[in-house]
């Protein structure tokens, strides 16, 4: 359903951390030829339901905005960070999907990676030189080809005092002239096999002249037009002894671009048609790195067909060779998810958002095609970051905001979440300024999690006001702000002082209008004010149509 896609993209960016979220897409029509792909307004102008979904995470994003506006990431574990390669990503190669990804895509492994709870970052050869590899747990190669000298140097040298890298095709094997160098090509123990009669008669596999055993002419050999045909198998070597081989058992991969490789240095753990090696792992000095003979980019269980909204209708050998890998290296995941391995892999928690005072937001969001009926979470926590004093739980197009209980053994958060469809949103608090929560009753949740009311509907709407801070609120308004039509015998309310850590609330009784043209959005918006300070708002998005319709498909 497209509302849902609108829900998840909009809320991952949220709780990424990212600031000023464009929202003129939001205002277009359906009759300018310059913008018809927006397409979120019906011909009659009526909003169509992903409009819905944005909407109402905008509107929540204003009710949370005074901690989002400061918050920044705060990693607790070191992320991996794929490699930003401007050059290769430049080059042309053919499309995989609609969406203009590459063969070789590193969209893919970041959703792979994501999925088995990594915080995943990118990295720029400019960032290497600069010295931030201090900040990362591993790094990842996506058919970057070519790496500039310094930064190839770098790389090297912080992988053999104990960094980990993983890589595919012939990593940094030019440098940023399109020179050969052979700086990386040790680091991970392969290099080109030598050709058979066939290949040496064809002249397709011919080798360059070079210390590394490979260059232009054999990475050449496959052409960029051509790799889509180059699909490849590889699975388990069956003598293997090394502690990855015997956590992983047996598995089943395939992808584009099959390499022929030799194993210079290192275990091979996986093998290929011929008994050629097909995965690498290499230990130099005190590091790990790990070579994959197909594209990473394009390895999933069993199938080389990619689907880019479901990175696991094969199965999770990519997942399970990744991870496997990367803890014998010593990074560890950001968060584990207490779900069966096929729902955690749909399942993206994304690094707290914290501002000056301590107060974290940690966003939620579900990739699976059903609602999760809880989401059991061990969330690792920043280092030097105090406890926070309340945990809050906001699910979907709710205005609701639900305690939750939390606990902080060691360097993990443990939470639960209740049931979640699209996304949520964790609130744990120290000294915030005072929230809005609303519930309402006398409406159905539809479409996006909103209200659905019809003509004639009545409300009840609960306001409570949060003190989520260590001093007292003075005493002050609850006021309610309705659309034009609608209508409520009152519509301020007065509550006494609250309590550090306390709530108060306040009730609403609202009609709708009796008669209903077009669909529309409409908002039933709550602010508490007193002497010194003005809530920032809650709003119940609701829908204002005659009757409930069904889902776009």
């Amino acid at each position: 359903m497209l509302w849902r896609i609108a829900a998840r993209t909009f809320w991952t960016m949220v709780g990424k951390g990212v600031k000023g979220i464009y929202c003129f897409q939001f205002q277009e029509g359906t009759h300018h030829d310059s913008y018809p792909k927006w397409a979120l307004l019906r011909h009659d102008l009526a909003p169509k339901n992903k409009l819905g979904a944005f909407a109402d995470c905008a509107h929540e994003v204003h009710r949370l905005e005074r901690l989002l506006t400061h918050a920044r990431r705060r990693d607790a574990v070191k992320p991996v960070a794929l490699y930003y390669s401007r050059i290769d990503l430049s080059l042309d190669q053919p499309l995989a999907s609609t969406w203009g990804e590459g063969v070789d895509s590193p969209y893919h492994v970041y959703e792979v990676l994501r999925g088995l709870g990594y915080s995943v970052r990118w990295i720029t050869p400019k960032q290497i030189e600069e010295g931030q590899l201090a900040s990362v747990g591993a790094v990842v190669l996506v058919n970057a080809q070519h790496v500039p000298a310094t930064a190839a140097s770098t790389l090297a040298g912080w992988v053999k005092e104990g960094g980990a890298v993983i890589g595919d095709r012939w990593p940094g094997a030019f440098d940023e002239h399109g020179r050969p160098q052979d700086v990386l090509a040790p680091i991970f123990g392969v290099c080109a096999a030598k050709p058979g009669k066939s290949q040496r008669a064809k002249g397709k596999l011919a080798l360059e002249e070079s210390t590394q055993g490979y260059g232009e002419v054999t990475i050449s050999a496959i052409e960029g037009d051509e790799r889509h045909k180059t699909v490849g198998e590889m699975w388990q070597q069956w003598d293997a002894t090394h502690p990855v081989a015997r956590e992983l058992g047996p598995y089943m991969l395939s992808g584009f671009g099959l390499q022929r490789v030799q194993c210079v240095d290192g275990h091979v753990i996986g093998m290929t048609f011929g008994g050629r090696p097909g995965v690498v792992l290499n230990e130099p000095g005190k590091g790990h790195s790990l070579y994959i003979a197909m594209l990473l980019g394009s390895l999933y269980s069993s199938s080389a067909t990619q689907f880019e909204w479901d990175t696991t209708h094969s199965g999770l050998d990519a997942f399970r060779l990744l991870d496997a890998f990367l803890k014998h290296a010593g990074v560890q995941p950001a968060v584990n998810i207490g779900l069966p391995p096929r729902l955690r892999a749909k399942v993206r928690i994304e690094v707290p958002l914290v501002d000056a005072a301590g107060n974290v937001l940690i966003g939620v969001t579900s990739f699976n095609d059903e609602s999760l009926v809880s989401l059991p979470l061990t969330v690792r926590w920043p280092e030097g970051l105090p406890e926070p004093v309340r945990a809050f739980v906001v699910v979907g197009g709710s205005r609701q905001l639900t305690q939750c209980p939390s606990d902080l053994v060691d360097d993990s958060l443990h939470v639960t979440v209740p049931e979640v469809d699209t996304h949520a949103t964790i609130l744990l608090l120290r000294d915030s300024a005072p929230l809005v929560s609303l519930r309402v009753k006398g409406a159905p949740r539809a479409i996006a999690g909103l209200l659905h009311v019809s003509p004639g509907t009545e409300l009840q709407v609960e306001a409570t006001v949060h003190n989520p801070s260590p001093r007292r609120l003075d005493a002050g308004d609850v006021a309610l702000v309705l659309p034009r039509g609608w209508s409520t015998p009152r519509s301020q309310r007065s509550i006494r002082a609250i309590k550090p850590w306390a709530k108060r609330s306040a009730t609403f009784r609202v009609t709708a209008p009796s008669l209903c043209a077009a669909r529309r959005l409409r908002p039933l918006l709550v602010r508490y004010t007193n002497a010194t300070l003005t809530s920032t708002p809650a709003t119940e998005l609701v829908w204002w149509e005659g009757a409930l319709e069904l889902p776009e498909r």
